[in-house]
């Protein structure tokens, strides 16, 4: 049986206890991620909820970057 080569990681973290960050400051740590990462960001989409919440997805040449919060949680 052949082995398929490992293209790279799916990682999932949930994170609790937090300090609240203003959607700048994460939206600035996603694109800080993935240039560390010398990944390749072709388009981005957020969206702010009400009364507070936020989501960010950075579509990537390689994959995705995804950052969801739940601060009522």
């Amino acid at each position: 049986m052949s082995t398929l080569p490992v293209l790279g990681q799916h990682l999932i973290l949930d994170l609790f206890g937090c300090p609240p960050s203003p959607p700048v400051v994460l939206r600035e740590v996603l694109h800080a991620v993935a240039a560390a990462a010398a990944l390749e960001v072709v388009g981005e989409v957020e969206h702010h909820y009400t009364p507070h919440g936020y989501t960010a997805v950075l579509l990537l040449a390689e994959s995705h970057l995804a950052l969801h919060t739940w601060p009522e949680h």
